[in-house]
């Protein structure tokens, strides 16, 4: 019996701690992040040429792939340690990270602000893009810009593309198997990140299922999050392998928007993007007429830094600009074609022509 009463008092114990601590270790688990770094050496060729270059990454390894991508058209990784806490732990180390071409640190947000290795360039991880529509008018068709509406229309045309909107959970649950994670995998490989079915279904409670259809088939698909005059573009699949087939991707992100257009949605967020103009993801969004914003939930830092200012390196940045946070504002950080011995970059307003 005594174990058994023990037992009570500790879960009276956990009862008795108001909700919000009970809570604090979800609430902190984005500002801590994975807490198991590593400083890694990259090898390889550079992304825009076909030099050697160098590079000691610091981090968890959630953003590693990405941020090598931005450099290397391909590199190989060796582990050189794994430090506790994200620090350089050996003065041969430090040596190394200083002397090295490009430094990259992938940190979680209070882990950025301790770690000593402070880079010349710190981005978040993730942006958002929105878009808010335009007032209902007699003499336009589309919400989107008119080249795209121009495109959108030619696609329909040539493809008999059609739309449909449906909350039958059996054809959502269908999306998930034939069209969503199917998509995810094929697009991303080692890196994709599908969610469960569980919790795929329990989120898309109360959405709904945008099908576009070439023809009777679906092609492709996207789950519709709507609140008040509010909506959020979620997940998309489409059965074609990793590509949408023939702009099918761009018509049904079209077709959602004129219809939530029509339908007296003001707002519509598309979600996550890279922290950088290139980035195609981050061009396509805002061809429709997205504009980027600070994500709302704590983003992992990413650090570039490049002490004797390698060429290569800087032809990288200059042909892939990246955006930073800057009072609470983003900014384009635009490399100057002539370096010197100043500032080398300059920090710009992103603009609907960027």
């Amino acid at each position: 019996m005594a174990p058994r009463r023990r037992a009570r008092g500790k879960y009276l114990a956990v009862a008795l701690i108001p909700d919000r601590l009970q809570t604090l270790p979800a609430r902190l688990a984005p500002l801590l992040g994975p807490r198991s770094f590593s400083v890694i050496r990259l090898s390889g060729t550079v992304h825009d040429g076909s030099s050697d270059l160098t590079a000691l990454y610091l981090g968890n390894g959630t953003n590693r792939e990405w941020l090598q991508r931005q450099f290397f058209r391909q590199a190989t990784g060796e582990e050189l340690c794994r430090p506790f806490i994200p620090s350089l732990p050996t003065s041969a180390l430090a040596r190394d990270w200083a002397g090295a071409d490009l430094q990259l640190t992938d940190l979680p947000p209070v882990w950025s602000r301790l770690c000593g290795a402070q880079p010349a360039l710190r981005i978040p991880a993730w942006i958002r893009q929105q878009m808010a529509l335009p007032p209902l008018t007699a003499n336009r068709a589309w919400p989107i810009p008119r080249p795209a509406a121009k495109e959108v229309e030619r696609l329909i045309r040539r493809h008999d593309y059609s739309f449909a909107l449906t909350r039958d959970a059996a054809a959502i649950r269908h999306f998930f198997h034939a069209y969503y994670e199917p998509y995810v995998r094929a697009r991303y490989g080692t890196g994709a990140m599908v969610v469960s079915l569980k919790r795929f279904m329990r989120e898309s409670q109360g959405g709904e299922l945008a099908q576009l259809r070439a023809g009777r088939e679906m092609v492709a698909g996207m789950m519709l999050f709507r609140r008040a005059d509010r909506l959020r573009l979620g997940w998309f699949g489409c059965r074609a392998g990793a590509r949408p087939p023939n702009g099918a991707s761009e018509v049904l992100d079209a077709l959602v928007l004129r219809h939530a257009w029509l339908d007296g949605v003001r707002q519509v967020s598309f979600g996550s993007s890279r922290p950088c103009l290139a980035d195609g993801a981050f061009r396509y969004k805002r061809r429709l007429g997205a504009s980027p914003v600070p994500a709302r939930f704590p983003q992992a830092v990413l650090g570039i830094g490049f002490p004797a200012r390698h060429p290569a390196v800087l032809e990288c940045l200059r042909r892939r600009p990246m955006i930073g946070t800057v009072e609470g504002q983003l900014r384009a950080y635009r490399v100057r074609a002539e370096t010197g011995t100043g500032d080398w970059v300059s920090l710009e307003n992103i603009g609907h022509g960027d």
